[in-house]
């Protein structure tokens, strides 16, 4: 009897050690298992991003013209998170190949081309987990990948030629991102290879405080080299010929800019509200006497504004001899710009008119080409007499039809939501705003980006099969201009703002329409 219990006890015992042997080996070969897979994954990759690799044999080929051979930018300033090779997906939390650098950033900030080359893609990836992004064939069979763009957020177009140091993109996070980077890849006969590596070999070291301010910072070019009867043209068509002491006060701004730090969107922002306010003229004001003691070009009498920038010193902006010096004036301005929350996902013409306050909030807009153009020193305006602005941009689609349903609908929510708001001149809180307040709140919380506050018809494109969900404007106050806008949600009607407050109304004969999702928006 006691044998029999003894050999049960040690039959149990025996039973429970294979289990656990089991079971434990279970449990080790999962990770083993996984570190394989990275392992392999990492070896492979490098392998097939080697001096090996057989030109044509990858996915997304380049093209075998000869390679690029000049200098090398950082893509964008930031800092390292994820890096080159095996990991975790944090969305998806499957096992793959990172196959690039990951470099953190504010949402908005400038991506600038890594070297010369053609725009081979510029949109959304073809799989979508990327997101929208733009590729640049720079010969040779080398490309480099700028991932994770939101769809306004792309400033090239396929077949484009640009040049180092260019501004391509914008940093987002869209596709599978977990917040605002850039995902910067390089690809060498389709496959890719550690971009850390390839860029350090070319001098060049990614990362928050690696990037060459030198090359990262708005060129001069343009103003330096501009001929007195340069012509520009604003988006409105009037032209501009500026004269030679205004391109050496703008010159002066992107300098200044400079030396405070300021990305090339500040830059812009600075340039634009310089052009609006002053056309880039040093103003001295009339009702001050000692404005006028103090080298200007122009004199003016609006209060007590003064300067490139015409800030007010009864308004704390500095002094007037500070406000009228070009680099504290734009110092002021660019302080004040980094207060404004949110300031770098807001559209150009919106962050200025948050600094400036001005009674005419959508004018800076229309200088928005030039400024980009003096700025980056691209689009170079001819000296012949022949008007020229930057080429128009192919943006991306924002979504494909199974997402523009959905954001079409979510608008069309948020508007009804909406009803019963009550009417605040300038308004743009939730349920006391204006019509323009109104609408900048659903289709921006509908995730439709590049909404300006005033005039959003620019972000769309006119249709005439109106669908709910689109933008309906009317009573037309000038070319391209309306007093009214609101939303198409079915049949005949629109919400908008009035003076009475949010609501339902039947379409105005006038009224014209402007798609602002799916394939017909910009």
């Amino acid at each position: 009897m006691a044998d029999q219990q003894t050999s049960k006890r040690t039959g149990w015992i025996l039973a429970i050690a294979a289990l656990l042997v089991v079971g434990l080996g279970a449990v080790l070969l999962v990770p083993l298992a996984g570190l394989g897979m990275l392992m392999s994954l990492v070896s492979a990759n490098e392998a097939s991003g080697s001096a090996q690799c057989v030109p044509g044999g990858g996915a997304n080929t380049v093209g075998t013209q000869v390679a690029y051979s000049g200098e090398w930018v950082n893509p964008t300033a930031g800092s390292l998170t994820s890096p080159y090779g095996g990991r975790v997906n944090p969305v998806t939390g499957s096992l793959e190949l990172h196959s690039g650098q990951d470099i953190a950033a504010p949402d908005g900030s400038a991506i600038v081309a890594a070297a010369d080359g053609v725009v081979e893609i510029a949109g959304k990836s073809s799989g979508g987990n990327s997101g929208y992004m733009v590729a640049i064939n720079h010969g040779g069979g080398v490309q480099s990948r700028y991932v994770h763009s939101w769809p306004d957020g792309i400033h090239v177009k396929i077949g484009q030629k640009v040049i180092a140091g260019e501004h391509i993109s914008d940093v987002g996070a869209s596709g599978n991102a977990t917040g605002p980077h850039l995902h910067f890849g390089i690809r060498i006969n389709g496959q890719p290879t550690n971009p850390m590596d390839y860029m350090a070999k070319r001098g060049i070291s990614l990362g928050k405080n690696n990037a060459n301010p030198d090359k990262q910072k708005p060129s001069t070019a343009v103003v330096a080299k501009a001929e007195e009867k340069t012509t520009f043209v604003r988006t409105d068509g009037e032209e501009f010929q500026p004269s030679k002491e205004q391109l050496k006060n703008l010159s002066a701004v992107i300098e200044a800019a400079k030396s405070h730090g300021a990305s090339e969107q500040a830059t812009v922002i600075a340039l634009m509200t310089v052009l609006q306010e002053s056309k880039g003229m040093m103003y001295a004001n009339s009702g001050l006497p000692k404005s006028l003691k103090l080298p200007h070009q122009n004199v003016g009498s609006d209060h007590d504004s003064v300067g490139l920038f015409q800030q007010r010193p009864s308004q704390g902006w500095g002094s007037i001899k500070e406000l009228m010096s070009v680099d504290p004036s734009t110092g002021a301005f660019l302080d004040a710009l980094g207060l404004v929350k949110g300031w770098e996902g807001m559209s150009l013409s919106e962050a200025a008119q948050e600094v400036q306050r001005s009674a005419f909030p959508d004018a800076y807009a229309k200088w928005e080409p030039i400024a980009v153009s003096l700025a980056t020193g691209k689009n170079l305006p001819k000296t012949s007499g022949t008007s020229s602005c930057p080429a128009p941009v192919e943006v991306a689609k924002p979504s494909d039809a199974d997402d523009s349903a959905a954001t079409r609908s979510k608008v069309i929510d948020l508007a009804r939501e909406g009803l019963g708001g009550k009417y605040v001149k300038g308004g743009r809180a939730p349920g006391a705003w204006d019509d323009d307040g109104f609408v900048y709140h659903c289709f921006t919380e509908a995730g439709v980006r590049g909404i300006p506050y005033v005039s959003s018809w620019t972000r769309g494109e006119t249709t005439s099969s109106p669908e709910s969900g689109d933008l309906v404007v009317s009573d037309q106050q000038g070319d391209g201009t309306w007093n009214q806008v609101g939303i198409k949600v079915g049949g005949q009607y629109f919400i908008t703002v009035t003076t009475k407050g949010t609501t339902k109304l039947p379409v105005p004969r006038d009224a014209e329409f402007f798609s602002m999702v799916g394939e017909d928006a910009t």
